[in-house]
């Protein structure tokens, strides 16, 4: 049976995975930029990637708990 909670819970994902692509990109393109007048914005990238990661495990972890209730 699908749920609607399994339609957001890909449309959070997606979401999530695709800003965790786009951080990486910004912290790739940084390490080469040669004109990077502010040196916290790599560390800035860094924490925001961090971030993303957790609000992923955490949803990842709730998701599968979720599920487990379900059973």
């Amino acid at each position: 049976m699908f749920h609607a909670s399994n339609f957001a819970y890909g449309n959070i994902k997606n979401y999530i995975c695709s800003q965790i692509a786009f951080t990486k990109e910004k912290i790739a393109n940084c390490k080469y930029a040669e004109d990077l007048e502010n040196d916290d914005f790599l560390e800035d990238r860094k924490e925001e990637l961090e971030t993303y990661k957790k609000i992923l495990n955490l949803l990842t972890d709730n998701r599968k708990k979720l599920t487990a209730r379900e059973r």
